[in-house]
């Protein structure tokens, strides 16, 4: 082995050709296919050298095994804050049918995130496993905004389509305005060399996009629909109910 070998061999065998170090570089980090060809390792080290041990160590395998847990981590932390989220917003407005109403623009943003990463083939890994917790907790303060202030419109109206026409016209100017500046605040991202953070970047953009949609076009919807709003408000009044 020495011979055939020659002197590079000594970099790959310790001293007593007790233990052999393979090492193999990569030109594009998935964490998918790494933790797929990992396995795939074991396995055959497993298959050719039976008395052996057979470890991956390096920069690469130690990311991919730390991204896949806080991946994992984070899909079971988004779960559980949407739980949390429901349960205090029925808490909060005093209803089980605002609750639910107001997880819908919470919701949206997650869909429309993942949506765009599957037609664009952007990876789920530790930087946008994070986004979508984060891109909720900013969705629940808008959506909080528009239902409370709609709330406050219909018990002074009675009426759920001038109760979210004075809403927008109140709050409707600063969610956009917030909305923008949250996602020009993220834009930095863009300009980052790494294409983790440009997704980043793009993904919380989309995020904050959505969730301010869904705020304007499906909460209205579902507030003026389902009318969760104590009914002992409803009343009569001249005033004109078209809808701007």
């Amino acid at each position: 082995m020495k011979m055939q070998g020659g002197d590079e061999l000594d970099k790959w065998v310790d001293y007593n050709y007790k233990k052999l170090r393979i090492r193999v570089e990569i030109s594009k980090f998935r964490q998918k296919e790494l933790l797929a060809e990992h396995q795939r390792i074991e396995e055959l080290g497993k298959e050719l050298f039976p008395e052996a041990k057979v470890f991956i160590s390096g920069s690469g395998a130690k990311y991919t095994d730390m991204s896949y847990k806080v991946s994992i981590g984070q899909v079971k932390a988004f779960l559980i804050a949407l739980i949390v989220i429901a349960f205090l917003m029925m808490l909060v407005f005093g209803s089980v049918k605002v609750g639910l109403i107001g997880l819908i623009p919470n919701i949206s943003p997650v869909l429309a995130v993942g949506g765009v990463m599957g037609i664009f083939s952007i990876p789920f890994d530790m930087i946008t496993a994070t986004l979508m917790p984060m891109i909720m907790g900013l969705a629940v303060d808008d959506t909080i905004h528009f239902i409370n202030h709609a709330k406050y419109e219909y018990q002074q109206r009675g009426d759920y389509v001038l109760s979210i026409e004075h809403t927008f016209r109140v709050v409707g100017k600063s969610l956009f305005m917030t909305s923008l500046v949250l996602i020009f605040n993220f834009a930095a991202y863009l300009s980052s060399i790494a294409k983790l953070y440009i997704h980043f970047g793009v993904l919380a953009g989309v995020g904050i996009l959505a969730a301010l949609l869904a705020d304007y076009f499906v909460t209205p919807v579902c507030l003026n629909m389902i009318k969760p709003f104590d009914k002992k408000y409803e009343k009569i009044i001249d005033e004109s109910k078209d809808f701007l």
